[in-house]
């Protein structure tokens, strides 16, 4: 009989009143904005199978092409420089995992082809690799063959060089410490167009490259440690009842010795998931939790209904955010997760974030940077509780992430990001990405609540991740972050002639 009008304010009303939590001009907002994503998302699932030529990268081990392609970026170096002024590279904004418009940039040097691996040493459990490699690519190449990064960041369009420029942390980052303490050498061009191997044996230059974003040279590969993995991830879901629990159960979990992953959701602010991971070989009898069917119900809505011990395969944990973008596609795709939808379009997810940036209005994407919070607050792990009751003044945002990772101290330099202590000492990654309930979209002063926000945390030794939108200006960033050496490293290697400083990569457009 077709789709008639009462089912279709039956399918409106559904959709309505799965937003309760929101005031009706933000419903509104979501509905528009689905309108548009929706048609984009099926043109970018066409383009990517048939035209793009990043779905189906096999990574090759390429250290011929390698040298080549680096020469062609030194010597595009060397004539920039010698004609003056800030160089950046040519990546396109919508390849940028950032919530935030970038002022423009005038003078590029493309690093597209740096994708491939450069060395493979299993002997030595360590990989080389070009910047531009995404890490799901290289999830898929390791973990077939019992690999993996000890810390693995994982929505699908992240790439090496934007994570350890900028900062890369996941479940295992309680115990590994963030992406970059992972590396054992990066390779770069300077502002005079010289390769450089930089190692620990020059801590200087070494501990202020994480954080800096390309302001003191090009990266153009790293080599970065791998470790043993096994097939399966045992998964153990605690559920709380308020944010005071939950920051209990999760620092008690990050300061264990026998499980090898940690992260919790605060679901919303009286439940809470607590979740701890061990590697197993075996499936055993043990429930399984599934991502890799198209009609898998998306993961932290599996996690709010599941209690005790559920099994997934390593590749699926490793990427359980992806398929759901965390929650984000909710907004955008408010009936993504309705098993009606999943089980005749999920196919169509997840979307490839930067074409969908590709083909999205320019006036939907500023909006979705003014009115949409995301946000990443790295703080000591004992200021969790206090940190989501600011959150939930300020921004009114669920789920909430909760990461814990070693923030690792280093006896010679600080570098950008550091524990403000002569140890190691444990912090948490507090990810806000939603649309803000206090107060109605078109209504809430985005601005005044990171500013009120960021001032908390450089009371409270915090910092924010620069990828996203915030209100630091130069001498902020420079309260908040360890600047002691960085000007030294950018001194030693004549950065001054070629790179923009670190606030000049990370201000707002």
């Amino acid at each position: 009989d077709g789709f008639t009008p009462s089912q279709a304010m039956s399918v409106l009303a559904r959709f309505w009143g799965g937003l309760d939590d929101q005031p009706w001009q933000t419903k509104v907002f979501i509905l528009v904005q689905s309108v548009f994503f929706t048609p984009i998302s099926f043109l970018v699932w066409f383009l990517i199978r048939f035209w793009n030529p990043e779905a189906k990268v096999v990574l090759q081990v390429d250290p011929v092409g390698h040298s080549t392609r680096v020469a062609k970026i030194a010597l595009e170096v060397r004539r920039l420089a010698n004609e003056g002024g800030g160089i950046f590279t040519a990546r396109p904004d919508r390849e940028r995992i950032q919530s935030r418009i970038l002022p423009p940039r005038q003078r590029k040097v493309d690093t597209s082809g740096l994708r491939q691996l450069v060395e493979v040493n299993v002997e030595k459990q360590t990989i080389r690799v070009e910047p531009r490699a995404r890490v799901v690519d290289l999830t898929r190449m390791l973990v077939p063959r019992g690999w993996m990064l000890p810390c693995v960041p994982e929505l699908d369009d992240l790439t090496i060089g934007g994570l350890l420029m900028g900062c890369g942390i996941e479940s295992t980052s309680f115990k590994y410490g963030m992406l970059q303490e992972s590396v054992e050498a990066y390779e770069i061009v300077t502002a005079e167009g010289e390769v450089k191997i930089i190692t620990r044996d020059d801590p200087v230059l070494f501990h202020n490259l994480p954080w800096s974003y390309g302001s003191l040279g090009l990266l153009v590969s790293a080599t970065l440690k791998i470790m043993p993995c096994k097939p399966f991830v045992k998964l153990s879901i605690t559920h709380t009842s308020n944010h005071s629990e939950l920051s209990k159960v999760t620092s008690a979990a990050a300061s264990r010795t026998d499980v090898d992953f940690v992260e919790s959701l605060a679901i919303n602010a009286t439940h809470g998931a607590a979740m701890t991971g061990k590697f197993v070989a075996d499936a055993g009898t043990t429930p399984q939790l599934s991502l890799s069917k198209w009609y898998d119900q998306w993961f932290y809505l599996q996690v709010a209904e599941q209690q005790g011990e559920v099994i997934m395969t390593t590749m699926d944990y490793l990427h359980r955010h992806s398929k759901s973008i965390f929650w984000e596609l909710g907004y955008l795709q408010p009936w993504g997760s309705w098993s009606i939808w999943r089980y005749s379009l999920g196919w169509v997810n997840p979307p490839k974030i930067a074409m969908v940036k590709t083909y999205q209005p320019e006036f939907i994407l500023r909006n979705f940077c003014d009115t949409h919070v995301v946000q990443d607050y790295l703080i000591p792990i004992e200021k969790t509780e206090e940190m989501l009751k600011l959150g939930d003044k300020e921004f009114g945002v669920y789920p909430i992430w909760l990461c814990p990772y070693l923030n690792k101290a280093h006896d010679k330099a600080t570098g950008l990001m550091h524990p403000h202590a002569k140890k190691d000492r444990m912090y948490i990654d507090v990810g806000y990405y939603g649309l803000p309930t206090v107060a109605p979209v078109g209504s809430f002063d985005m601005m005044a609540a990171l500013h009120r926000c960021e001032a908390w945390l450089m009371k409270n030794q915090g910092y924010v991740m620069l990828y996203a939108k915030h209100g630091l200006d130069e001498k902020s960033i420079e309260q908040m972050f360890g600047f002691e050496t960085y000007y030294a490293a950018r001194k030693t290697l004549k950065a001054d002639k070629a790179f923009p400083t670190v606030f000049d990569k990370v201000k707002c457009g």
